[in-house]
């Protein structure tokens, strides 16, 4: 499977990004979602880190994350 074919399968829009947080104020975009062409979850910004939900063998679905949850308000 290919990573668009693979990207396709998500539905997860910080799946396969880094997050890239600005560090001046008045930026006019505080963040942004690069794409890594990988697995990589774009919510941990501490270390790459893997879609727990694609370790766990389930489908990567945002609503069932787990660390999407942490981060609601």
């Amino acid at each position: 499977m290919t990573n668009d074919e693979k990207q396709a399968n998500v539905n997860c829009p910080f799946y396969g990004r880094a997050l890239y947080v600005q560090a001046q104020y008045g930026a006019q975009m505080p963040f942004i979602l690069f794409p890594t062409n990988g697995n990589q979850c774009g919510l941990v910004s501490n270390r790459h880190a893997p879609c727990i939900l694609e370790i766990e063998g389930n489908p990567v679905e945002w609503t069932d994350c787990p660390i999407v949850s942490e981060v609601r308000i």
